[in-house]
């Protein structure tokens, strides 16, 4: 399912650019057939899997999401408008996640967040700082509870 989510959602993000009405009509199947939202102006990498068959997830805006992530049930990803972030030479209203990131269910991430790489987020937590590779964070808002020294990818140790 989540290649499916996936394929609708990159028709969408190519088409964008010239139609913002047929984009914008591909983004509704997506959400009519699995209940998710992804903005057509989001960068999300094709391996990210959605658990659940995206039951629920909200991407806004210009969302980036790096390979390898897991994103659970009833996830939001959005923007926050009141304190952007220079990044690149561009500013930044979007969380921006790393690679090999679980984000669990339920949990928000809003405004210019950097998720590093290889952090698992649990569930129901409330993103509204960065959050340093290799780690865990819980609660609303996420705090760091402990350093991972090394991760289980698929079936391998990092």
């Amino acid at each position: 399912m989540s290649k499916l989510i996936y394929c609708i959602y990159y028709i969408s993000f190519v088409i964008y650019p010239k139609s913002k009405i047929v984009a914008s009509l591909f983004t509704m199947f997506n959400r009519l057939l699995f209940s998710i939202y992804i903005s057509p102006q989001a960068k999300i990498h094709s391996s990210v899997i959605f658990c659940y068959q995206g039951l629920g997830i909200v991407i806004g805006g210009e969302v980036s999401i790096g390979k390898g992530t897991e994103i659970a049930q009833g996830v939001t990803l959005g923007g926050r408008f009141t304190e952007p972030r220079e990044y690149d030479g561009n500013t930044q209203h979007w969380p921006m996640v790393g690679e090999n990131v679980f984000i669990g269910p339920n949990s928000v991430v809003i405004g210019p967040v950097l998720i590093g790489d290889s952090v698992i987020i649990g569930a129901n937590s409330t993103v509204i700082n960065d959050c340093e590779h290799n780690s865990i964070y819980v609660g609303s808002p996420c705090r760091k509870i402990r350093k991972i020294k090394r991760r289980i990818v698929g079936d391998q140790y990092e």
